[in-house]
């Protein structure tokens, strides 16, 4: 999976569970802050990477990234979170505590940190 729709992914299940309103994703394993901006609520997600310059649209479990022209899904149950990128047809699943979010690239088999 490309390594900011990973970090967008992250954001905008960190703000469906945790209602933070933040404004950026930090990604540790790049050690970058992206600038977000843009609407997250269960009906309507419609955000821009400004580092990108892409915006990911659509609603809570259907997801569009215009740049790479793909969909991605997401399923959000407690604190968890999981779905499929299918431009790489490549899952993840994660969890997010707070303001910190781990998400697993089953495509990379690896873990990665955000914050936001």
């Amino acid at each position: 999976m490309h390594p900011n729709t990973r970090a967008c992914i992250a954001f905008v299940a960190a703000e469906l569970i945790s209602f933070l309103n933040s404004r950026s994703v930090y990604d540790h394993s790049r050690s970058i802050q992206i600038k977000i901006d843009g609407t997250v609520s269960d009906s309507v997600v419609s955000i821009h990477d400004e580092e990108r310059q892409c915006v990911l649209k659509g609603d809570s479990s259907h997801l569009y990234d215009d740049i790479r022209k793909t969909v991605i899904s997401l399923n959000i149950k407690g604190s968890r979170f999981g779905g499929c990128d299918f431009g790489d047809h490549r899952y993840f699943s994660g969890y997010v505590n707070g303001k910190s979010v781990v998400l697993y690239d089953y495509g990379e088999s690896a873990y990665f940190n955000y914050s936001v």
